[in-house]
């Protein structure tokens, strides 16, 4: 009974396999046949449908990106974040000086340079930008801060 079982689905497995790849090689058969205008006319039209596709994915992100920044300084904490996530911590630590330089009230740029300096073992730093993130208003630093039983107001 195994036995069948097992030739069934082999079976089953290599019918599903050849019949996708003899399609594919049937279908490359009969485009190769054709005129050479024809096959031209074929390439632009999937071209063209490829660009399209690929231009409304694009736009698609920009209308992600331009809602996530809101501001330049936005752009650089997005940028030292994904620096950051890449180990990539001198580069992330610039993008949130530049971030804080350009909007000093920016909670968030503070706490990510926190976690930079974290990890980067500056824990003088790390606390300061910490306490600077809460009293920005910035719920992560916050809660980091009352889970180290630190005060910041």
């Amino acid at each position: 009974m195994e036995f069948f079982v097992i030739l069934i689905i082999v079976g089953l497995y290599f019918l599903i396999w050849f019949g996708t790849s003899g399609q594919d090689w049937l279908a490359k058969r009969r485009f190769k046949k054709l005129p050479e205008e024809e096959q031209q006319r074929i390439l632009a039209e999937r071209s063209k449908a490829a660009f399209e596709k690929g231009f409304k994915d694009l736009t698609k992100h920009e209308k992600f990106m331009k809602e996530q920044i809101k501001s330049p300084s936005d752009f650089y904490v997005n940028r030292a974040a994904l620096n950051d996530i890449k180990n990539n911590l001198e580069q992330a630590l610039r993008d949130y000086d530049m971030a804080i330089k350009l909007d000093p009230q920016n909670g968030e740029a503070y706490c990510g340079r926190a976690f930079v300096f974290q990890q980067l073992k500056n824990h003088q730093r790390e606390i300061q930008d910490l306490i600077m993130a809460a009293k920005l208003g910035n719920e992560n630093a916050k809660d980091y801060l009352m889970k180290k039983k630190m005060r910041w107001e």
